[in-house]
């Protein structure tokens, strides 16, 4: 009996071991990816307070706003969320409601959603137009191969009012 406990107590400190290296191997790539978009996010607080002086105070207080979402930490790079923080302290400038989803917010949802099946016509305009909006005219927005249109006018209004209010999070994080 007394043998076969020291044999699960090895047989559990190794398996605690193998867990402790995978912790360290995983932990700081998660604490890197944190600290990155702390620092996009310092960034674009920066400029937002060089481009705006007047509004120093609030754009500094935007920063417990800034917490990505859980759809822009499976953004592939942090371009969206540099965007995302752009919007969200813009808002906060204007007196807006920060907890709506953000344009980039929208984006990386789209995105989402066309890795699993193609867009129809009426979200491909609005992802093409989120895009548009948030990095500006693209080639592939003038390509022949792709026509993005609404069904109806307004109906790229009521899909990202609709995408907006899905996309709502709780974002004061000192709360």
């Amino acid at each position: 009996m007394k043998k076969s406990n020291r044999v699960r107590k090895a047989n559990g400190s190794k398996t605690d071991a193998c867990i402790k290296t995978a912790m360290k191997q995983l932990l700081p790539a998660s604490i890197n990816k944190l600290f990155d978009k702390m620092q996009v996010a310092e960034e674009v607080i920066a400029r937002k307070k060089c481009s705006c002086p007047k509004d120093k105070d609030k754009i500094h207080g935007a920063f417990k706003y800034l917490q990505p979402s859980q759809i822009l930490n499976t953004a592939v790079d942090n371009k969206l969320y540099e965007k995302h923080c752009e919007e969200i302290i813009e808002r906060v400038m204007a007196g807006a409601d920060v907890n709506l989803g953000t344009y980039a917010e929208m984006a990386a949802a789209l995105m989402h959603a066309s890795l699993a099946a193609p867009l129809d016509g009426d979200h491909g305009f609005v992802y093409a137009t989120i895009f548009k909006r948030l990095f500006g005219e693209q080639d592939f927005l003038k390509d022949d191969n792709y026509t993005f249109h609404e069904s109806y006018a307004g109906r790229a209004d009521e899909i990202i009012s609709k995408l907006q209010k899905k996309l709502t999070t709780k974002r004061d994080c000192t709360t």
